[in-house]
């Protein structure tokens, strides 16, 4: 995610990590991500340690462990839904609670002139138990452009 090549974290047979340099690292406060729907982890209350080792003699001979963090992990998925999607001409256009209401079960046709500005009021609403952040995206439902 930062400039240069990517670093590769893979850990070796016995599961140990080499140190890398912080100042190659973007995250140089040793951020990992961790992908619990990935990989299946239930909900539930972790603890973590960090245990450091140093290599000798063809072994790794543990160092001792981190004092134990603990973390909540709660993968359920975000509910959201649109409340209200309207259209207008913007030269002019009708106010917002007076515009077109635009039915999503089926694919919208919003009828204009080709080169007429339109605008779009999108209200939704996303809604989880864990929610950090939403994003809304926008894609077609048929091929090439159309006008009416």
């Amino acid at each position: 995610m930062g400039p240069g090549a990517p670093i590769p974290f893979v850990p070796d047979a016995q599961g140990w990590y080499q140190i890398v340099n912080a100042a190659d690292l973007v995250e140089p406060n040793w951020v990992f991500y961790w992908s619990t729907p990935s990989v299946n982890y239930a909900d539930g209350v972790y603890e973590v340690r960090i245990e450091l080792g140093t290599a000798a003699g063809g072994g790794i001979a543990s160092g001792g462990f981190s004092p134990p963090r603990t973390f909540v992990v709660e993968n359920r998925g975000a509910s959201a839904q649109f409340l209200d999607v309207r259209w207008r001409h913007a030269a002019g256009g009708l106010p917002w609670a007076s515009a077109p209401v635009l039915d999503l079960t089926n694919c919208p046709v919003i009828e204009c002139n080709p080169g007429q500005a339109i605008q779009l009021r999108v209200q939704w609403m996303a809604s989880a138990p864990s929610l950090r952040s939403a994003v809304l995206g926008a894609h077609g439902c048929g091929g090439g452009t159309r006008w009416r």
